[in-house]
């Protein structure tokens, strides 16, 4: 595969094969992976199982922001608790854990 081709599944959240290709690019020497704002999207979806694996996702590849916004979180939390958290954490606000959960 190109690198192009591996960039864009690298880059994808959701891609099954995401993990691959971010290896793959990686033995070239390229670094690639979702972005944080990939991930916030998924974390505000209707979706709990969508939810759930951008939690996972944002603890292994943005562990700093994580320890801002989800200790103490939980896969089943709204996606109107994560909103609230990213609002918190775009005012600066740290340290929000389950407080408010719904």
């Amino acid at each position: 595969m190109s690198n192009a081709e591996l960039t864009r599944i690298a880059t994808n959240p959701l891609a099954l094969n995401m993990a691959f290709a971010v290896g793959e690019l990686e033995s070239r020497g390229i670094e690639a992976g979702p972005s944080f704002d990939s991930l916030r999207e998924l974390l505000v979806s209707d979706n709990q199982s969508v939810r759930a694996h951008a939690m996972t996702m944002l603890f292994a590849l943005y562990p700093d922001v994580f320890a801002k916004v989800a200790i103490g979180a939980s896969s089943s939390d709204s996606a109107e608790l994560w909103r609230e958290r990213f609002a918190a954490l775009d005012r600066g606000e740290t340290g929000r854990g389950t407080e408010g959960a719904k």
